[in-house]
């Protein structure tokens, strides 16, 4: 068996003839399901990256195996643990207007039916108004009274740009302050 440290986070692992049979190990049916199979390979991985000096608890360890004539050849790389970002829901909704007086009365009818969210804003980008609530859902009714008025789609990218592009009439509590001094 012949450990070969290739830089600060690659080994390379030469096993022989001897070392495969020493180690239970057949390079034609070598199989990584196979728990002792495993174990072997691992534990062997994990001495050789300690007899080189390289850390692997707390990191991701990628093992390629290739076999090459009587010779198999394990390349050890040890990176570190990447944080994997999630989104937690798509938050965001988005209704179009064609003019102000469809925004208007929908926001009528939504402070109406006590349904006015501090988390709306809205927007004018060219001729028309977007009404853009930053919750994941709304109840049934709000939902079906926007629809009835405008073009109700979701989605963070759409609101953003929105956002970024649109001109803003009214940044915060805007079915309040729309609907409200109609009623």
């Amino acid at each position: 068996m012949t450990v070969s440290k290739l830089d600060e986070s690659r080994v390379l692992i030469v096993l022989g003839e001897v070392d495969m049979s020493r180690l239970s190990l057949e390079a034609e049916s070598f199989d990584f399901r196979d728990t002792r199979q495993r174990d072997a390979i691992l534990s062997l991985t994990k001495n050789a990256c300690a007899g080189s000096g390289i850390e692997t608890d707390g990191r991701r360890v990628n093992i390629e195996a290739l076999s090459l004539g009587q010779s198999f050849y394990l390349l050890v790389t040890v990176s570190r643990r990447q944080r994997v970002y999630r989104r937690k829901r798509d938050g965001g909704l988005c209704c179009s207007f064609e003019n102000a007086g469809d925004l208007q009365e929908a926001s009528l009818r939504l402070c109406r039916a006590g349904l006015c969210c501090e988390k709306a804003s809205v927007y004018r980008l060219g001729s028309r108004y977007y009404l853009l609530l930053d919750y994941p859902a709304l109840p049934a009714g709000a939902a079906r009274v926007l629809s009835e008025y405008g073009t109700l789609r979701r989605g963070a990218l759409r609101c953003a740009a929105l956002r970024e592009r649109g001109i803003p009439v009214c940044e915060r509590d805007a079915l309040r302050r729309i609907g409200t001094p109609l009623l």
